[in-house]
């Protein structure tokens, strides 16, 4: 599970109103623009990673980052990547080639599907 600050440096231009039209947010009694409550979780595996920044999707947060260290294990791949605030999220990517070790030092996008984006208090790690 990754951890990160609410809300994520670089998402300002993105409606975070939509959050609440995802069923499982829906009954959040959260404000998700509130900075020093909650922290977000997510499972690496549910992080989505392209080399170009879409914009079809309105149900994920969108994020940049650059590739600091790609770590192998078997025919599974975790991208590490480094956001703009510093902060570092992980990502894992099934059956990579040789080529995908070209990926560190450059900028890659990500997306953060509503639906495994969930919200815990800062202050004592419970989930809502």
């Amino acid at each position: 599970m990754i951890f990160l600050p609410w809300p994520l440096a670089g998402m300002k231009d993105q409606n975070l109103d939509k959050l609440r039209e995802i069923e499982s947010f829906s009954d959040l009694k959260i404000d998700v623009s509130d900075n020093d409550k909650y922290q977000i979780g997510i499972r690496p595996e549910e992080v989505v990673i392209s080399n170009q920044n879409s914009v079809l999707d309105n149900n994920v947060i969108r994020l940049s980052g650059i590739v600091e260290k790609i770590s192998f294990s078997g025919r599974e791949a975790q991208l590490h990547v480094k956001l703009i605030d510093g902060n570092m999220i992980m990502a894992n990517i099934t059956h990579p080639d040789e080529s995908f070790l070209e990926e560190v030092g450059k900028t890659v996008y990500l997306e953060l599907p509503y639906k495994a984006v969930m919200f815990f208090e800062k202050d004592n790690g419970l989930r809502f």
